[in-house]
C-alpha cells in the first residue's frame, strides 16, 4: 500500500520502499497508522525529529509521498 493510502493500526515490522530509488527502511511499531501518520506530519515542519534517517527524510521531500508503498 502507499503512504497515502489508509493504514491499518496493527502491531508490526514493517518496510517501507522508495519506488523510484529503491531506498528500503525497517522498522518495527505497536501502531502502524500512527508511526506513518507521524512521518507524514513530520515532513511538514521545518525541523522535523532528528532520529529519522537522513536519506530516508530526503527521499520523502524530494519524491513525495507518493513514491513510497508500505509492506
Amino acid at each position: 500500500m502507499k503512504l497515502t493510502e489508509e493504514i491499518p493500526s496493527v502491531c508490526c515490522v514493517y518496510k517501507i520502499t522508495n519506488t523510484v530509488t529503491n531506498l528500503i527502511i525497517i522498522g518495527s511499531t505497536t501502531n502502524l497508522n500512527k508511526r506513518i501518520n507521524h512521518y507524514r506530519n513530520d515532513i511538514k515542519k521545518d525541523n522535523p525529529l532528528k532520529h529519522y534517517n537522513k536519506r530516508f527524510l530526503d527521499d520523502i521531500i524530494t519524491y513525495g509521498m507518493n513514491s513510497f508503498i508500505v509492506d
